[in-house]
């Protein structure tokens, strides 16, 4: 069950798994699976109710279990309503003779799975917790120059380098320095504001 939630968290697996077993809805209408008519022959002889409703109940079914494990994986649990509904006018004779509403409750239920949803699929993986930032906040606090000192950085990768330095220790940049021994920076500032 963990691989169906996995793979249903990606849109468009989500997409093609939903558009796969609504096809079925469109085409067993005209094997009879939502005919008042058609049923109530096959009631009247005995038969029960034809195994094309059976096929198109099951369809429907299984598109609501996909909206419902969307629905969780995106944080949006009342998607499954939306199959639900399609199921309600596409199965009841009376209903089903409207056009269009199974289609479009069909349309909402993927568009609104996807839509908003890759957002959430993209941050999740790599939002990173207050543990992870923690080392990174203090190093940078370190390397930070207290107010009053003077401060080089590399013109190469924007690392600060110190005054004397002939090579950035950083990316390896050769330092340009002159005929006289002094050595020219990227960009020199005089730090102001500490950090507290």
């Amino acid at each position: 069950m963990d691989a169906i939630n996995k793979a249903l968290g990606n849109a468009p697996v989500f997409v093609i798994a939903y558009i796969i077993f609504m096809l079925p809805t469109y085409f067993l209408p005209y094997l009879g699976s939502n005919s008042a008519v058609v049923g109530a022959v096959v009631a009247a002889s005995g038969a029960g109710v034809t195994p094309a409703f059976w096929m198109h109940l099951g369809a429907m079914l299984i598109l609501c279990l996909l909206c419902l494990i969307r629905g969780a994986y995106v944080g949006k649990m009342w998607l499954v309503i939306f199959p639900i509904l399609a199921a309600v006018f596409d199965l009841f004779p009376g209903l089903s003779a409207i056009p269009l509403i199974a289609t479009v409750m069909h349309l909402l239920a993927i568009i609104l799975g996807v839509v908003g949803a890759t957002a959430i699929e993209r941050s999740t993986p790599t939002t990173p917790n207050t543990m992870q930032l923690a080392p990174s906040i203090q190093m940078v606090e370190a390397s930070l120059p207290a107010m009053g000192d003077a401060v080089s950085f590399c013109p190469q990768c924007g690392m600060g380098v110190n005054v004397g330095d002939t090579f950035c220790e950083s990316c390896g940049h050769r330092l340009r320095c002159s005929v006289f021994g002094t050595c020219e920076f990227g960009v020199s500032m005089t730090a102001t504001k500490g950090v507290g």
